[in-house]
């Protein structure tokens, strides 16, 4: 199961795989099967902790220093003020 993800944590995409976590944290809730288990390395695996992906990411996003909402705003004002569908993924 280590070697999934072509042997690389599923988080950072850089490290080696190392352990196993549980994508939906078993604190929780998140069953204790294949299917709610990814490859990680340590450091990615111990700073996400118990939370999920989404709550680590945003999370994680939130304290970045080149997160700003000027960013944001100057990068997508264009296309909201113009009326234009987009897709914020």
């Amino acid at each position: 199961m280590l070697e999934a993800n072509g042997g690389l944590c599923v988080y950072c995409q850089t490290r080696r795989s190392e352990e196993m976590d549980h994508v939906i944290p078993f604190a929780q809730g998140g069953a204790d099967s294949l299917r709610n288990l990814v490859p990680s390395c340590s450091a990615c695996n111990n700073r996400k902790g118990n939370r999920t992906p989404m709550e680590w990411a945003i999370n994680t996003l939130m304290r970045s220093p080149s997160f700003s909402v000027g960013f944001c705003r100057s990068r997508y004002a264009g296309r909201i003020e113009e009326g234009r569908e987009f897709n914020w993924r």
